[in-house]
């Protein structure tokens, strides 16, 4: 969970394209054919204080697949969080 609500960035790499929901609402979407870097694709989210649900769906073109997603605040370092299962 997040400690109260705040702007952050989604930071996103995918191989090949990527679908990003987070509670809910489709916040990203990129369906390429690419390899796999960190940070290939940002964009400004809002979280929501407390628990936020995040679901990912990955296209496969061909080869291998990879995916990577952080949060970070608008200006730089990391947004605090504890991960639930």
């Amino acid at each position: 969970p997040v400690d109260q609500p705040r702007d952050a960035v989604l930071n996103v790499g995918s191989d090949d394209g990527v679908k990003v929901w987070l509670n809910g609402a489709v916040v990203h979407e990129n369906n390429v054919d690419r390899g796999f870097a960190l940070d290939d694709d940002t964009v400004a989210v809002k979280l929501d204080g407390g628990e936020n649900r995040i679901v990912v769906q990955i296209t496969q073109g061909g080869g291998g697949w990879n995916f990577g997603m952080r949060f970070t605040p608008p200006e730089g370092g990391v947004v605090p969080f504890t991960t639930v299962e």
